[in-house]
């Protein structure tokens, strides 16, 4: 991950950390359609970020 998209990941964490509950069940989803919708080769949210992403999500529930 170049440094970019390193600033915009650790953006994306932040942002979520300061969501409410609703608001996050309702990223989760589109997260979760978007990953499953993905015909590219290569994903815009990687293996690794989506398993954090996941982490968190059970960690806030």
């Amino acid at each position: 991950m170049n440094s970019v998209e390193r600033s915009e990941f650790n953006y994306i964490k932040q942002r979520i950390n300061e969501m409410k509950p609703d608001q996050l069940n309702e990223i989760k989803g589109v997260i979760e359609f978007k990953r499953k919708s993905l015909l590219d080769d290569k994903p815009l949210i990687s293996d690794e970020e989506m398993e954090f992403i996941t982490i968190m999500f059970k960690k806030m529930e």
